[in-house]
């Protein structure tokens, strides 16, 4: 077996590590949670005003439980945050390594035919710019300056997005190198991630003071699950196809 095919075997099985599918209600429990604060807090003071000079414990009840929930609230945003950027980092340094070991074992099959060099172009441009961004130093600095956040937010859509459109060109290529060894089907990978305006998305969250940033919120965490969703199907193709034309030269 080629060390390439054994390469590209071990970068597909990491995918359950690296490829997070976070559930679409995760990152709303903060600010659910923070509601829920409030409300007992407020809850606690009403009750405690009422009982006079009896309400002093109640108050103090009250006054603990918001603060535990408040910072659990706060502990889950952080935790959300720094998922969002960690499965980026993951996701592309894990395809970087897939798509790169593929190339050489479609090289070896072919030589340096005009789809190899254009593959080797994309693959070089991917490990050059696609480059890992510091989840927790981004999270600090979010927690300092919440308006960092946003910036966070356009380049997590941006990136996934010129992620994909390569992505699509690289298999779009692979495609045709196993047609052209006998491999059977076809590989479709299909545009999932949008462009999305970050001009737009910011104006429409100021003016809806802050509401439309829960759409934003779930766009962030619906567009990497599905574009892992359908790695998980387009590399499981992948490896059968290479398998298939790996054993062909035996």
């Amino acid at each position: 077996m080629s060390s390439y095919l054994t390469l590209i075997k071990r970068c597909v099985s990491e995918a359950e590590k690296t490829d997070y599918i976070m559930p679409i209600w995760l990152p709303f429990l903060p600010a659910i949670l923070a509601v829920v604060a409030v409300f007992l807090l407020m809850y606690g003071i009403i009750t405690a005003s009422a009982l006079r000079g009896h309400g002093m414990g109640v108050a103090a009840i009250a006054g603990s439980v918001f603060l535990l929930i408040y910072g659990a609230s706060i502990a889950v945003g952080i935790y959300v945050l720094y998922k969002f950027i960690a499965r980026r980092n993951d996701h592309f340094k894990r395809t970087h390594k897939l798509y790169d070991a593929i190339v050489n074992l479609l090289k070896e099959k072919e030589g340096k035919s005009a789809e190899i060099v254009e593959m080797e172009s994309i693959v070089y441009d991917m490990r050059n710019e696609e480059t890992e961004k510091n989840a927790v130093l981004w999270v600090i600095l979010t927690v300092l300056v919440g308006i960092v956040w946003f910036y966070v937010a356009h380049f997590l859509n941006k990136d996934f997005r010129k992620h994909e459109l390569r992505e699509r060109r690289l298999i779009g290529l692979i495609n045709d190198v196993l047609r052209r060894h006998g491999a059977p089907g076809i590989i479709r990978f299909d545009e999932i991630i949008p462009d999305r305006s970050t001009i737009l998305y910011l104006v429409l969250t100021v003016i809806t003071l802050g509401l439309f940033a829960l759409y934003w919120i779930y766009t962030l965490t619906k567009d990497p699950n599905e574009h892992f969703k359908q790695h998980k199907i387009i590399e499981s193709q992948l490896l059968s196809y290479l398998e298939s034309i790996s054993v062909s030269t035996k």
